[in-house]
């Protein structure tokens, strides 16, 4: 079974943080580093949406009609290589082929 190495990303701006930890269970979504989980799905059933937006892209993890909107205060550069990571991690978590990632970065 690959290993993922835990990648992050940390530019903190007015104090917020927020983590995305995919495993072979579950994907979630944290506000503020270590505050309540706001989205929480099995990653073979969470889909990366990815769209141009006038300020770059918007990414958003969907499940079961909910979505949460990640990366928002990353430079557009940035967030596009989140997606990437994105959405390969959530690729080999949905296939278990990775026991866990964490993401860290400025929302």
């Amino acid at each position: 079974m690959a290993q993922a190495a835990p990648v992050a990303l940390t530019k903190r701006r007015c104090g917020r943080f927020e983590v995305v930890e995919i495993g072979p269970e579950t994907v979630e979504v944290r506000r503020d580093g270590g505050g309540p989980v706001v989205f929480s799905a099995h990653p073979y059933w969470v889909r990366l949406a990815v769209e141009e937006a006038s300020g770059g892209l918007r990414l958003r993890l969907r499940n079961s009609g909910r979505e949460v909107e990640v990366g928002t205060r990353l430079a557009p550069a940035e967030r596009r290589r989140l997606a990437g990571s994105l959405r390969e991690l959530i690729a080999q978590a949905g296939d278990n082929s990775i026991q866990a990632t964490r993401f860290g970065y400025t929302p």
